[in-house]
């Protein structure tokens, strides 16, 4: 199954998780969160396509 940016933020370690509490990376981190959960959202339903 391949990584998407989600369950690389989600699962990456604390330490590395800071750097995204930083204000300078709010607007970057909403932005890639949005994205990633579109592409969440298409993978789910390309997956109930498929198998339902």
């Amino acid at each position: 199954m391949k990584k998407t940016a989600l369950d690389l933020y989600l699962h990456s370690p604390k330490r590395k998780l800071k750097q995204f509490y930083n204000p300078n990376f709010g607007k970057f981190l909403k932005m890639n969160l949005t994205i990633a959960m579109n592409i969440l959202e298409i993978e789910f339903e390309a997956i109930l396509y498929l198998y339902y």
